[in-house]
C-alpha cells in the first residue's frame, strides 16, 4: 500500500514538473517533447523550482518552500534514478529553498477556548467535566501538546514531571 501512495504522489509530482517544463519549451517556440538530458541541468531546475514557488500548475496563487522543496525531491529523485541507469551524464547540485518552521492551523483564541470549556460537560458528560476542563487548561496554559500531556506524570519519572 504505502509503495502505491508514494508512487502516485511521485507520479503527481513529475506530471506537475513535466507540465511547467513542456509550457516553458513552447513558450520558447522548441520543439515538443522533453528530453532528461536537457530539463536534468541547474538552470532548468531553478527554474522549476522558481515556477513552483510562483504556483505554476498550482491552485493557489503561490507554493511555501516546504511544498516546493518536497516536489523538488521527487524530481530529484527521478534525475538520480535516470543517472544510475546512465540516461544523463551528472546530477545537478541545486541547493534546498530556504523555509522557517510553519505553524500549522492558528493558535485557539480566548472566545473559543471559552467556548471549549463551555462545552465541555455536553461531550464528556457531568462526571468528567472538571477532570477535561483541567486538561484543557493544561494544554492552553503550557503549550503542551496533546502527546505532551497525556504522558505527562507527577510520580513517574519516566515520564515529563515537574522539578
Amino acid at each position: 500500500m504505502w509503495s502505491t501512495v508514494g508512487t502516485a504522489s511521485m507520479s503527481s509530482d513529475l506530471g506537475i514538473a513535466e507540465r511547467i517544463l513542456e509550457a516553458a519549451q513552447r513558450d520558447a517556440n522548441q520543439s515538443d517533447g522533453l528530453l532528461m538530458s536537457d530539463v536534468s541541468t541547474l538552470d532548468k531546475l531553478e527554474y522549476l523550482q522558481e515556477r513552483l514557488l510562483a504556483g505554476d500548475e498550482c491552485r493557489y496563487d503561490e507554493r511555501s518552500p516546504n511544498t516546493v522543496n518536497s516536489l523538488m525531491g521527487a524530481v530529484m529523485a527521478f534525475i538520480r534514478f535516470c543517472h544510475s541507469r546512465g540516461w544523463v551524464t551528472a546530477v545537478p547540485k541545486l541547493e534546498r529553498l530556504e523555509s522557517d518552521e510553519v505553524m500549522k492551523g492558528r493558535p485557539v483564541t480566548e472566545a473559543e477556548f471559552q467556548q471549549m470549556l463551555d462545552a465541555t460537560e455536553s461531550v464528556v458528560g457531568k462526571g468528567s467535566t472538571e477532570s477535561w476542563k483541567l486538561a484543557l487548561r493544561v494544554l492552553w496554559e503550557s503549550g503542551f501538546r496533546i502527546g505532551d500531556l497525556m504522558d505527562f506524570s507527577w510520580n513517574d519519572s519516566r515520564h515529563i514531571y515537574p522539578l
